[in-house]
């Protein structure tokens, strides 16, 4: 009975540490981030298994609208420890400067109202993060609070050595 119990205890320690073995993350179940450069464009129906973003419409022909006060988005594993973020984006209505923060890291940037334009970003987080956020400001016009219009089209993030 004892060895039993024994050979059942060790195989359920071999199970569970197994469990974090192969392309998912053990942390949060989605697939680890690929590597080298990857791209993703928020007119797409879906987003990657190894990513999950919220803050977001659906996706439209030429991308996704930011909705609420924050773009997160997830990776199933942590991130470089340096990279360049591009992110394709368009100011729509009211133009105020927008942050980025990754882990600790914050930048603005000032998006195009009339084009779109690339911005590149070079982030070196401080300490180890999966997640991506960008902030959508709002301001008070005429007594009554109005956030900013962001069209997302896309973004390539590209480890940096």
């Amino acid at each position: 009975m004892y060895l039993m119990r024994a050979a059942y205890f060790i195989l359920v320690a071999v199970v569970l540490s197994l469990a974090g073995c192969g392309d998912k993350s053990a942390e949060t179940g989605k697939a680890a981030v690929p590597a080298g450069i990857m791209k993703i464009k928020f007119s797409d129906a879906a987003f990657p298994e190894y990513l999950t973003v919220t803050g977001v419409t659906e996706a439209k022909s030429w991308g996704r609208r930011a909705e609420g006060d924050k773009v997160v988005m997830q990776f199933g594993s942590v991130l470089p420890s340096k990279f360049v973020l591009t992110l394709s984006a368009k100011a729509v209505d009211l133009n105020m400067p927008v942050s980025v923060k990754v882990g600790e890291q914050v930048q603005t940037i000032k998006l195009e109202s009339t084009k779109m334009k690339p911005i590149k970003l070079t982030f070196s987080p401080t300490t180890p993060t999966d997640r991506i956020e960008i902030e959508v400001p709002q301001t008070v016009i005429k007594g009554k609070v109005q956030r900013m219009t962001i069209a997302l089209v896309g973004f390539e993030l590209e480890a940096v050595k």
